[in-house]
């Protein structure tokens, strides 16, 4: 999955982080996964903003009970347009958009099973199967 996104969007236009931290409203500085910010790395003196980032990934196995609670409930609240959920257990993407920070939760949830294709509200289409794990 890394490889797919950085090969998809080039550092001159996109910064890709693998597990690196972002930094939140509450100066917080979750590690997700997987993350795609605006523009190149050189354009930033911090770590990206939830107003720099167009899609925050988190693979889960063993953590999905976090990362369908917590972890979306500090996304949500921070204000990230876009979070998904790569579950390998179920082979799916659960995709999360329409953040209502006041609440701390997201208006909609999507999910999108092995053979289907979506589409990312920034970055353009993408099949399920490209993004879970080979076994």
């Amino acid at each position: 999955m890394n490889r797919l996104f950085i090969t998809r969007f080039p550092e001159e236009d996109y910064t890709v982080g693998v597990q690196d931290p972002i930094t939140l409203i509450d100066d917080t500085e979750p590690e997700p996964d997987l993350f795609v910010a605006k523009g190149p790395l050189e354009s930033y003196d911090h770590h990206p903003y939830p107003s720099d980032l167009l899609l925050v990934i988190e693979v889960s196995d063993s953590t999905i009970s976090y990362d369908r609670g917590p972890k979306r409930f500090t996304y949500a609240g921070a204000g990230i347009e876009e979070y998904w959920i790569i579950n390998v257990f179920e082979k799916q993407v659960e995709r999360f958009i329409k953040p209502r920070p006041d609440e701390g939760d997201y208006e909609q949830r999507e999910i999108f099973k092995m053979s289907e294709t979506f589409t990312s509200l920034h970055l353009g289409d993408f099949l399920v199967s490209d993004l879970l794990l080979k076994e």
